[in-house]
């Protein structure tokens, strides 16, 4: 199971078509998973967009995907390849600028400057804690798209594999001789008894 959200869809059908695949919504199977995972859906048209809503796991319901399907899945996959890359680029030019103003600010004749002027090297002294500050949160930016990227990666691998069969059902225990019907106990006690005379 996972969540997703609604966005500019016009209808609950619209909304299916789009988290189960192409023609989803016309298997009753999948749309009646996915409306009932989801009540709130029933007043659809007064939900905002981005409402979470829950995608079943039925994959057995949702029919194999299409050349079509296939291809947005690649295109998909491409355009998430081209965004994680410009942001690793505009990562890496943010750390380069905040590298290139620390090593401004420790420049020996720079912090001698400074530390001739009270206020300057207070000055100082802030802007190298906000510049730390600044390159740890484009690191933990980092980390957080990354694991965002990793997250829509294997969405799109899930929508192209196709769903495990299901597990035959487990066979019935043969039944205890103590949960047998009384009458069938005493025709089994009767008929030991009179092979033991």
């Amino acid at each position: 199971m996972r969540i997703s959200t609604i966005n500019d869809e016009a209808t609950v059908d619209d909304l299916v078509d789009r988290v189960h695949g192409a023609g989803a919504a016309k298997n009753p199977a999948v749309r009646d998973a996915f409306l009932e995972a989801n009540p709130h859906l029933a007043d659809f048209e007064n939900l905002p967009t981005g409402t979470p809503v829950i995608v079943p796991d039925d994959r057995a319901a949702v029919p194999p995907p299409d050349e079509r399907q296939r291809s947005a899945v690649a295109q998909a996959q491409e355009a998430i390849a081209l965004t994680r890359t410009e942001f690793e680029a505009g990562v890496a030019r943010e750390s380069a600028r905040v590298a290139e103003a620390v090593q401004l600010l420790n420049d020996p004749k720079t912090a001698e400057a400074m530390r001739k002027n009270r206020d300057m090297d207070n000055l100082r002294s802030e802007m190298l804690g906000r510049l730390a500050e600044q390159e740890s949160e484009w690191i933990s930016s980092r980390e957080a798209m990354n694991t965002a990227f990793a997250g829509f990666e294997e969405v799109l691998k899930s929508a192209m594999t196709p769903p495990a069969p299901p597990l035959p059902p487990e066979p019935e225990p043969p039944p205890d001789k103590d949960t047998q019907p009384p009458t069938k106990r005493r025709r089994a006690v009767g008929k030991a008894l009179k092979r033991a005379r």
